[in-house]
């Protein structure tokens, strides 16, 4: 499986909307963190150490958070992503909101 495969089937297992991953992705391909990954998203994980997989899915929740609370601030994945970033537990009920 390649870097970019991993990133986008975690997104797919996660966000679930085509759409959203899209739009996620691009932004983890061309993340200033993420530079000297460019031109390696093609490679396989494979040759790599067995740990820059979990470290480039650590940063894909990161820029996922941070992209459900600017554009989805209601998002009901952000407690989880939360949890995933900040080790923030995740609320027993969730606060219901009627407009």
């Amino acid at each position: 499986m390649t870097f970019k495969e991993n990133i986008l089937q975690y997104l797919r297992d996660t966000i679930y909307f085509e759409e959203d991953i899209n739009a996620i992705w691009k932004i983890v391909e061309s993340h200033k963190g993420l530079q000297d990954m460019a031109g390696r998203w093609n490679d396989r994980t494979e040759g790599y150490p067995s740990t820059m997989p979990s470290i480039i899915l650590a940063w894909a929740n990161r820029i996922t958070l941070d992209w459900l609370k600017k554009e989805k601030p209601e998002h009901f994945l952000i407690p989880l992503f939360e949890k995933f970033v900040y080790n923030k537990p995740i609320p027993e009920t969730l606060e219901v909101k009627n407009d």
